[in-house]
């Protein structure tokens, strides 16, 4: 089944409406943004000369390139600051292994664990992952309420049965989101963050039935989640082709074969990790996507493996950061453009259109659509829906 190429717009919601799959429109509303951002005009150049430029970690003496707060500064977060976005009364969702709801960086709102877990939400795990993420997100919506649903193993083995278990966590979180806001509990925009994804192909059976296939069960899922108004943002993988993980598959690196699945899926927001200088980091999984869902993946980038500013213990590394990052972003601006203002698909593609880029209004298989620009994104939303 061929994926559709966007959602539905109601004609009856605001003033501007548009419809995302209009290759004509980009420049359009380019050019009707830039009359209300001014020069330089969104979409910015990025602060370095090759595109073809790569970083590699475990090539450089010190594996880690700046600071949080340098993060913050590359995707423009003082925008938000100075108009008190952060997240408050959005509620975010973190898909992971598990968060630690002592250091949460905004509200805790509680959490669910897979059938048989004897371990209560916001336990964190031995390797804290869903700790680093939620880390990352809180860069950019510290007053956001955070869910913890453990789903995600040390290693995704079996991939259908680790499907199955997703598939009723969002199932469970989605009955428990409609309960809640039937008596008025957490009525704010709700946020996905999966920063997880299928590093091999090789225990799929058979070959591509998740990670290629549109109308798997989970990929329809992710349809559905969009349609009923929330935001999901996937990190793109760590299967690039210059320094991938090690358990990436021998077929799953680089270019078009490294963004899998549910990452690869048109209604959610896709990640791929820069520096905090916007150097593109060897790793980060590379488009094009899978045929059947989304060929233009990832969407855009974020930064990523960077130190903590108050603990240079405190490492943010992967797309799983980038993800995170991205994330927190979507969550700050929620706070202000809920979806009954403006669709998770607006917002995906505000996104993207304002992210920063290097070379002119173009898609790149590294980048996507650039690097996350939220001061971009902020003005362009307030000319859009003031």
């Amino acid at each position: 089944m061929a994926a559709p190429l966007g959602e539905p717009i109601d004609p009856n919601r605001g003033a501007w409406r548009f419809e995302v799959t209009d290759p004509e429109l980009r420049p359009l509303l380019r050019e009707f943004l830039k009359q209300y951002l001014g020069n330089p005009p969104i979409g910015t150049s990025m602060p370095f000369e090759r595109n073809d430029e790569h970083w590699c970690p475990g090539d450089a003496t010190d594996p880690m390139f700046g600071v949080a707060s340098e993060a913050g500064r590359l995707v423009g977060l003082q925008e938000l600051i100075d108009n008190g976005a952060f997240g408050e009364h959005v509620n975010v969702v973190v898909f992971d292994d598990g968060l630690d709801k002592t250091r949460i960086p905004g509200v805790w709102g509680g959490g669910w664990v897979m059938a048989g877990d004897s371990i209560p939400p916001g336990t964190p795990s031995e390797a804290g992952h869903g700790v680093m993420v939620a880390r990352t997100i809180g860069l950019a919506a510290p007053r956001a309420t955070y869910f913890d649903c453990r789903i995600l193993p040390t290693v995704i083995g079996n991939i259908q049965a680790f499907l199955d278990d997703a598939q009723d966590a969002y199932h469970t979180v989605l009955l428990d989101i409609a309960r809640w806001r039937a008596t008025g509990k957490f009525k704010g925009a709700w946020i996905f963050v999966n920063a997880w994804g299928i590093y091999s192909r090789l225990p799929e059976d058979p070959p591509g039935d998740y990670t290629g296939r549109w109308d798997h069960p989970f990929n329809l899922l992710m349809s559905l989640v969009s349609s009923l108004g929330f935001d999901t943002v996937f990190a793109a993988g760590n299967c690039g082709q210059f320094c991938p993980k090690q358990r990436c598959g021998p077929d799953d690196r680089g270019p078009g074969n490294s963004i899998l699945g549910a990452n690869s899926h048109p209604l959610v927001l896709t990640t791929g990790a820069v520096r905090t200088d916007c150097m593109w980091l060897g790793y980060s999984s590379q488009g094009p996507g899978q045929p059947a869902l989304d060929v233009r993946k990832p969407d855009l980038c974020a930064p990523s493996q960077f130190r903590d500013d108050g603990d240079a213990h405190l490492l943010n590394t992967g797309t799983s950061a980038s993800c995170g990052v991205a994330a927190g972003v979507l969550a700050a601006l929620r706070g202000n453009w809920g979806p009954n203002v403006m669709s998770p698909t607006e917002l995906r593609y505000l996104v993207r259109l304002t992210a920063r880029i290097d070379n002119g209004p173009r898609w790149d298989f590294r980048l996507g659509n650039g690097v996350v620009n939220a001061a971009a994104t902020w003005r362009a939303a307030k000319a859009l829906f003031p």
